[in-house]
């Protein structure tokens, strides 16, 4: 393993002393209370504590394939991607930004290898809980349950919606991205874009230009 691309861990000392550090963890809690305005700050005082800060440069690698993906990282800043390498040929499976949740789905939920790579495409910092503390927190405290619940339910949905994508032809795939994910399109680059849409840059290069002459 390459430790140099891996990103570094962020130490912070609770309660605060550091501003960036609170700041980071207020953006993190405002997040979860979209999910169930509930959630108060003395739960999320008690879940401080096991959570830890992680900062990846831009190429870094959050998880490589064949890792079992431990964490469930909180994007509080920055962009990632998943890529898959199914046949040899790696292909961009999805972008995470700010506010998103960061995890290799199967091989979090089944605490199996990952068929996947996570990859820094910025700068970013995540704040990380283990999939154990997760488990505890979430038995012990059922407001944070119900924010891990509806976070569940959020993404199955987005997933669901962007399965109806299949089948449709790589132009209405692009019009349909750029209209329900247009925060992509400014900050991950074409070919990214185009390998994730299953064509190649010029093929790509081709459907935007029609697509901004219409």
């Amino acid at each position: 393993m390459n430790k140099s691309n891996r990103g570094q861990e962020l130490p912070f000392e609770f309660p605060f002393t550091n501003p960036f550090m609170q700041t980071q963890f207020c953006n993190l809690f405002n997040m979860l209370r979209i999910y169930n305005p509930n959630f108060t700050r003395e739960v999320m005082d008690v879940i401080i504590p096991f959570c830890k800060v992680f900062s990846f440069k831009k190429g870094n690698i959050l998880l490589d394939y064949g890792e079992v993906c431990n964490y469930v990282y909180f994007a509080v800043s920055g962009l990632v991607t998943a890529i898959e390498n199914p046949d040899g040929r790696e292909r961009h499976c999805w972008f995470m930004v700010m506010g998103d949740v960061i995890i290799s789905i199967d091989s979090f939920y089944t605490q199996s290898k990952s068929e996947e790579k996570l990859v820094a495409l910025e700068d970013t910092i995540c704040i990380a809980l283990h999939v154990d503390d997760l488990e505890k927190l979430g038995l012990e405290y059922p407001s944070f349950l119900l924010v891990r619940s509806r976070l569940t339910e959020y993404y199955y949905r987005e997933a669901y919606a962007r399965s109806k994508w299949i089948g449709k032809k790589p132009a209405e795939r692009y019009a349909l991205l750029l209209e329900h994910y247009p925060r992509f399109f400014n900050r991950v680059s074409d070919k990214a874009l185009a390998s994730y849409l299953g064509v190649s840059p010029r093929t790509f290069t081709r459907i935007k230009t029609a697509h901004f002459s219409k």
